[in-house]
């Protein structure tokens, strides 16, 4: 969710509030340092979602943030599985959220790079359309998720789920 300003037709309930990393494969040339400005990877090979580049996004805050363009990117795609392979190879950079990194398909191949960051709120939201009925499908999908984000947001493993007895 990028902005706290409501659509009139949506209701939107923050579940937690993510923090973004700047990663890369386990064989960039970056991972040796132990202390880095972004302003040192604005030149580097990035991988960027196609809205990154666009005010308002949180990539483009926290370059502004600092005083800096958003870089021109290698590759632009929202496909995980894309970015993920290319950032394996260790050629590439990107600014994912932590729960992308955390719960992607394979986080062991991707590093956080010591690199500070400007503060930045990015909420992960349930949002539903206004005077609509969700079906029980959905009601129950976002109870999971209320239980997952609160083990999240209070930095708690994740629990599995108690199945309900039928009847």
């Amino acid at each position: 969710m990028w902005t706290q300003s409501g659509e009139p037709d949506l209701d939107a309930e923050v579940l937690f509030d993510d923090q973004v990393f700047v990663v890369a494969g386990q064989h960039n040339k970056w991972l040796g340092r132990r202390k880095l400005a972004l302003a040192e990877l604005v030149d580097e090979h990035w991988l960027l979602a196609p809205v990154d580049s666009d005010p308002g996004s949180p990539v483009f805050a926290i370059f502004h943030a600092l005083g800096l363009e958003v870089p021109r990117a290698a590759v632009v795609s929202y496909s995980l599985n894309v970015r993920t392979s290319l950032l394996a190879t260790g050629r590439f950079l990107a600014i994912i959220p932590a729960s992308v990194w955390r719960f992607g398909s394979t986080p062991s191949a991707l590093k956080v790079l010591p690199c500070a960051l400007p503060p930045s709120v990015q909420p992960v939201a349930i949002t539903t359309l206004k005077n609509r009925m969700l079906s029980p499908t959905a009601k129950l999908f976002i109870e999971r998720a209320r239980e997952v984000a609160g083990t999240l947001a209070k930095g708690k493993p994740r629990e599995p789920v108690k199945r309900r007895p039928k009847g």
